[in-house]
This record gives structure tokens, sequence and C-alpha cells, in this order.
């Protein structure tokens, strides 16, 4: 859901508007959202949890020695490009 989504919801949330509302007020812009969905976010903002979840998403899959071995063979060879660095890394 976009943060715009999430503002919105949060400024609704502070208004006292209810979710059936909120749902129509967003279908009107053309934002399709559901009823559950609007009720979870008030949940979480009477909770004081923050807007995103930070646990969710996909862990990163390079970490920082990899950075730091690409860092140092562009530092070698300012010619490098990205392609023959995919094979040097494997």
């Amino acid at each position: 859901m976009s943060e715009y989504v999430q503002l919105r919801l949060l400024s609704f949330y502070k208004s006292n508007a209810i979710a059936k509302a909120v749902r129509e007020l967003f279908s009107v812009e053309g934002i399709k959202i559901d009823r559950k969905t609007v009720a979870k976010y008030y949940k979480r903002f009477k909770r004081d949890l923050p807007l995103r979840d930070s646990r969710s998403g996909r862990p990163p899959t390079l970490e920082r020695r990899h950075f730091d071995f690409i860092d140092q063979k562009l530092e070698q060879n300012d010619e490098l490009i990205l392609m023959p660095m995919f094979a040097i890394c494997k």
C-alpha cells in the first residue's frame, strides 16, 4: 500500500472517520481498499505502531563484504562494467 494511502488513513483515523466511510471515500478517488484493511490500520494506529512493519520484505541478498569486494575491484580498474562483476562474484 502506498505511503499516500497510509497517511490518508492516519488522517481519517485522527478525525474519527468510520472504516466504511473511509472505504467509500477512497473508492470515489479510484483507490480500492477493503474495509478490513482500513480496520487493520486503525488497530495499528491505536497501538502507536509505525506505518511500515520493519520485519516485512525480503532480507538483503548482498552483505557488506560483497559491497566491499565490488568497491575494491572498481578501485583497481575504473573500466570494469557490471556484467563481468557477476562472474567475479560467483
